[in-house]
């Protein structure tokens, strides 16, 4: 047996199953021979603190929203609209309340449009007492969770949010309100519309401009992640695919893959936006991102394998097992990887770290996420 044994078939089975993660279809369009109801609940925009895409909404349109989320605050299902609206435009408005609305949980994915009577027929989840019950609960967990947030680092704020967020809620295909936030903050379960509801709504009281992103992954399965305004650059954050399922043997172990990453590396790699009735704002800075911001971008192998020796070393005293490094291009990462691999040099590494420290490690296990490219080391101790 290798020193370094690989585990990827283990990574990209979980991360595939955790895709397929909403009950909300990506197929919207709607016509009179379909049944009353119908999911239609889908996309983005912002409407709780500052509004991105209400903002590009019509006079009308605005007004329709406003009626709509109006509508389901004071637990009416049913909207008939002052101003004519057509079919797709009030299937959008309710995929915007529905979506962007992050706080509002009692509101079911579940509507009929009606463009000849200009009007929408909701589903609510429970009743309004049993909706202000839950919502007392609700805040004072936003309470307890806003007040211990950094106070003026917006990086910080934002992954305090997502380690929240990761270290609190687990991935869940059942429970009654796996698909808001409630779910993931107050039940700690969720599916990926639940954690990504949940970043939403913290994001904004904290003060962030922040949209929900829905779509499929790259097996074509449902999902949902978010887009947040950071020092004037939108960036994305996905804290389902951060939720560290993955057994590392730490359970205070945080994945930052998905945390402040821009287009480039998912859009359309392994995330795929539903743009049926809004596209997402473009995110395209990458100074932004967790891995730059904490010095752990690197652009050729040698530096890597001294960050890898440095992360080692301080990780050891504390016995902390897991270690990563990204790069900003494919080919500086395939260096690495077959450095560290195929030449042995993580063993090396290892090696010296246990001469000149007695460190003790005894063994080591790495994984890789070709995409984004990310290595990942789980050290284990005797």
């Amino acid at each position: 047996m290798s020193f370094i044994t690989k585990i990827l078939i283990v990574v990209v089975t979980l991360l595939v199953a955790l895709s397929g993660c909403s009950r909300v279809s990506s197929n919207t369009g709607l016509t009179p021979r379909l049944p009353e109801y119908r999911v239609i609940g889908q996309s983005v925009t912002a409407g709780e603190s500052k509004n991105f895409y209400y903002d590009a909404l019509s006079d009308a349109e605005k007004r329709g929203y406003d009626k709509i989320k109006t509508a389901v605050t004071e637990f009416t299902d049913f909207v008939t609209f002052d101003d004519p609206l057509s079919q797709i435009q009030i299937e959008k408005l309710f995929h915007l309340v529905y979506t962007q609305e992050n706080g509002i949980f009692w509101l079911s994915e579940l509507a009929s449009a009606n463009g000849d009577t200009n009007s929408l027929k909701m589903t609510l989840r429970m009743d309004s007492g049993d909706a202000k019950a839950m919502q007392a609960k609700l805040d004072e967990m936003l309470r307890i969770i806003t007040m211990n947030a950094p106070e003026k680092d917006s990086f910080e704020q934002v992954r305090y949010i997502h380690d929240y967020i990761v270290k609190n809620c687990k991935f869940s295909a059942e429970g009654d309100n796996i698909n808001s936030a409630y779910g993931a903050i107050v039940d700690g379960e969720a599916q990926c519309e639940g954690y990504a509801f949940a970043f939403g709504l913290l994001a904004k009281k904290l003060g962030f401009e922040c949209v929900t992103v829905t779509g499929t992954s790259e097996a074509g399965q449902s999902h949902a992640w978010n887009k947040i305004l950071l020092d004037g650059n939108w960036v994305n954050v996905d804290c389902t695919w951060d939720d560290p399922v993955i057994s590392f043997d730490n359970p205070d172990y945080i994945r930052y893959y998905y945390l402040l990453v821009p287009d480039r590396d998912i859009m359309n790699i392994s995330h795929f936006e539903n743009t049926d009735y809004v596209k997402s704002p473009d995110a395209t800075a990458t100074a932004c991102n967790y891995f730059y911001k904490t010095g752990l971008l690197f652009a050729d192998s040698g530096a890597a394998g001294v960050s890898i020796y440095d992360q080692i070393v301080r990780a050891f005293p504390a016995r902390q097992t897991e270690i990563e490094i990204r790069f900003d291009a494919k080919r500086a990462y395939d260096d690495t990887v077959t450095y560290l691999y195929d030449s042995k040099g993580l063993t090396g590494i290892i090696d010296r770290v246990n001469a000149e420290k007695n460190a003790g490690i005894k063994n080591a296990y790495h994984s890789e996420n070709d995409n984004l490219f990310i290595i990942h080391i789980s050290l284990v101790y005797s």
